[in-house]
C-alpha cells in the first residue's frame, strides 16, 4: 500500500461497492484513542462513504472501542446505527 494512509490505490469500496481512490478511517476515532500502534484499525472506504460515517459520528460522546467496532459492522451492511 502506499504510504499515505489518507489515500490508497483505486479499489472497491466495501459499503457502497463503487470503485475509486479509498481512504483510511480508523474505526477508533484518533480524537479519543491517539494514533500509533494502539490504534491502526482502519476502513479504507471512498470518500462518499467516508463522509457519512464522520457525519454520523461527528459530536458524539466516546464509547468503548467494541462499541465502535460494532457501529461499524452495522454501517457496513446497510443498518442505521443509533449513536449519542
Amino acid at each position: 500500500m502506499p504510504r499515505n494512509p489518507r489515500r490508497q490505490a483505486k479499489g472497491f469500496c466495501p459499503k457502497c461497492m463503487k470503485q475509486g481512490f479509498l481512504f483510511g478511517h480508523h474505526v477508533h476515532p484518533v480524537r479519543f484513542f491517539g494514533n500509533g500502534k494502539k490504534n491502526d484499525s482502519r476502513l479504507y472506504i471512498c470518500e462518499a462513504c467516508h463522509l457519512d460515517i464522520e457525519e454520523l459520528l461527528v459530536g458524539k460522546k466516546p464509547m468503548e472501542k467494541i462499541e465502535y467496532t460494532k457501529l461499524h459492522a452495522m454501517w457496513l451492511r446497510g443498518f442505521e446505527p443509533t449513536v449519542v
